[in-house]
């Protein structure tokens, strides 16, 4: 048996016959609603930052210019590292043609000096790497303008920032 206060003129309880879990009821009590704050980034939660300043002045600011600091290298490196890539492949593909066009000549010299078959075939294997890379470019470029383009027209909800992987 749990005694349950009934709001009433005379705030008298009333007793409930049902059984619950051993935790008394009370009607006409407030609930409570627990809010919860999440915080993410380089730097703590504004209160906490408050909270280091107070014990050592001038830590908040520390912390923020150390922040900003390392937001500046880490923006630098990424684009030391792009211009690095670009430059990588721009060098590989130089190399490449170099290489290709070498084998068309040195098929071409075999050629004319009587072996035919393998001038030919350095020919055709060269003349073949660079059709089935020019194709390969075509294609991927393809697939990345079609992701591009099913992305940006995707419904997208302000909660979902996920890129759907293929």
């Amino acid at each position: 048996m749990t005694l349950v206060p009934e709001p009433t003129k005379n705030d008298e309880p009333e007793v409930d016959d049902t059984e619950d879990d051993g935790n008394t009821r009370q009607r006409g009590q407030a609930s409570s609603i627990v809010l919860a704050e999440q915080h993410r980034g380089p730097l703590p939660h504004p209160m906490i930052l408050e909270g280091y300043d107070s014990l050592v002045p001038g830590t908040a600011k520390r912390m923020i210019d150390n922040a900003i600091m390392r937001a500046e290298l880490r923006t630098e490196h990424e684009r030391k590292s792009a211009n690095l890539r670009r430059a990588m492949e721009v060098f590989s593909r130089i190399m490449a043609f170099v290489i290709v066009c070498g084998t068309i000549y040195l098929g071409y010299l075999l050629a004319e000096n009587g072996a035919t078959a393998v001038g030919f075939a350095l020919v055709v294997t060269a003349a073949g790497t660079i059709a089935g890379s020019f194709l390969l470019y075509a294609r991927e470029s393809r697939r990345d303008s079609d992701r591009i383009a099913r992305h940006n027209s995707a419904p997208r909800n302000s909660h979902d920032d996920t890129e759907s992987r293929e």
